[in-house]
């Protein structure tokens, strides 16, 4: 029989909590051993998680869940009359489902295949060059600032056509989302960070309709003048989804590869000695099985009452496929928390799947094995500079994520 809403496991620690982030796997266990579908809260809001890699993977392919809840027909009503802005920004083309996903996708989807990011290679090479010139020699520095930021950063910026002096006002209000399970922060990203953004863009998209380049955003713009396939407020929100996707989860695919490695010395010995052969590849995928910077997808919501994994979901509930859980899978992982890089090939969730696999997935291994190479050839020795207790994970729910890495190298 299955099991009603109210009658679910419930989570002992809530996704994003220092409770929950003092022992993530542990929670992770215990959801696989008593409760693959439980009930939780992402910071105020109920919300069911699926851990199962199976029952996530059909979940991400099932298209009798919707992304849009208006779609449910159940009540939408936000508890805060949002901004305009906020509302252009969310409807984009992740929270879309098709055909509407798949008309924004097809917009952009040339540019970010595999064989078209391989163009960029050299370009991050020169750029991680530059970058590990200016490290300082056995003094502590924060390797996010100095390298694993500014690489995604600098690529998407200029693959968008992003003036520089515009950038970092687009990354200042995305600093509200590392702690927006926290009302005070929550309201200023939505009211104040949120608004400036859309501004930014409309006045860079305004400059480039005069002076346009040879760039995505220009291309973009090209369309939406057309008319047919693309609205201003759709040209906006599509602009901020490349810009932000496109660095901000590979900033901390890098340093958790780094911090995962250190901890592996012995694997990153295997990986030092041939930095051109395949253990390299398999430590990126290993890293994003065990430490992705994404530990869920955006939610979806079931459009009808339904039986889904044992569990009665009725219509609008909020659904949360969880990457993370799914990735250590007794059932299709052998002994899941090792990080293994000799592990046999078992495709990991961490891009998520169906319609919606991550569109950046070449981008991000590619910058990442580029970055994770460059930085190995040039340092024989790179450790931590603070123990590794001080290190501070950020209180996201969805995110697996640090404030910061202080390394020292020579």
């Amino acid at each position: 029989m299955p099991t009603p809403l109210r009658e679910l496991p419930k989570l002992s620690a809530k996704p994003g909590t220092p409770a929950f982030l003092a022992d993530a796997p542990a929670h992770f266990r215990w959801m696989h051993a008593h409760a693959p579908v439980c009930r939780t809260k992402i910071a105020v809001i109920n919300a069911v998680l699926v851990a199962g890699y199976e029952d996530c993977k059909a979940l991400l392919e099932d298209d009798r869940f919707t992304r849009d809840r208006r779609k449910t027909g159940a009540r939408t009503k936000s508890p805060l009359p949002m901004p305009r802005t906020v509302r252009i920004l969310n409807n984009n083309m992740v929270t879309e489902d098709d055909p509407e996903h798949r008309r924004l996708r097809s917009l952009v989807a040339k540019v970010f295949t595999p064989k078209a990011i391989a163009t960029l290679g050299e370009r991050v090479e020169g750029l991680c060059a530059e970058l590990l010139d200016d490290f300082p020699r056995d003094q502590p520095f924060d390797f996010i600032e100095a390298y694993s930021l500014p690489i995604p950063t600098t690529v998407i910026r200029e693959m968008m056509g992003v003036p520089a002096e515009d950038m970092p006002k687009i990354q200042a209000g995305l600093r509200g989302l590392q702690r927006m399970t926290e009302l005070i922060p929550m309201l200023t990203m939505l009211f104040v960070h949120m608004p400036r953004t859309v501004r930014i863009l409309d006045a860079m998209i305004e400059a480039k309709r005069g002076e346009p380049e040879d760039d995505l955003l220009s291309a973009l713009i090209r369309v939406e003048e057309a008319g047919d396939k693309l609205n201003h407020e759709e040209l906006l929100s599509l602009a901020y989804t490349i810009i932000v996707a496109g660095y901000e989860t590979t900033v901390h695919l890098i340093a958790n590869a780094v911090l995962t490695l250190l901890q592996h010395p012995e694997q990153l010995a295997e990986i030092r000695a041939d930095l051109d052969g395949p253990l390299l590849d398999a430590a990126v995928e290993e890293v994003l099985r065990v430490r992705g910077p994404i530990q869920t997808t955006k939610p979806v919501f079931p459009k009808q009452d339904l039986v889904f994994a044992g569990a009665e979901l009725p219509r609008g509930t909020l659904i949360m496929p969880c990457l993370a859980t799914a990735n250590r899978d007794p059932a299709v992982f052998e002994d899941p928390d090792r990080f293994d890089i000799h592990r046999p090939k078992r495709r990991h969730l961490s891009f998520g799947g169906g319609p919606h696999f991550c569109l950046g997935a070449a981008l991000a291994r590619l910058e990442t094995k580029v970055a994770l190479r460059a930085l190995l050839r040039r340092f024989e020795h790179i450790e931590l500079a603070v123990p590794e207790s001080q290190l501070v994970l950020q209180g996201m729910p969805l995110w697996h994520r640090y404030d910061a890495l202080p390394l020292r190298v020579r």
